[in-house]
């Protein structure tokens, strides 16, 4: 998923010329988050109780990253 993720925004910075890339996802799915961290995207926040998740039998936080077009290498 790194790897899909390094390929996407290379595609979106240097031919699409967007200036800014966001990820989300559901606070308790540590592999996301931990794709955005290791790719170089930092933490903007999060929006508390966003969704009830049947499968954790709870309200569910979502968390976002981004990185812009300035950070890319």
């Amino acid at each position: 998923m790194t790897e899909a993720v390094q390929i996407l925004e290379k595609e979106a910075f240097t031919h699409l010329n967007l200036n800014r890339i966001q990820i989300c996802c559901d606070e308790q799915n540590q592999a996301s988050a931990g794709v955005a961290k290791k790719c170089g995207y930092k933490y903007e926040g999060s929006l508390r109780e966003y969704r009830f998740s049947k499968y954790f039998g709870e309200f569910c936080n979502k968390i976002f990253f981004s990185k812009l077009r300035s950070e890319y290498q």
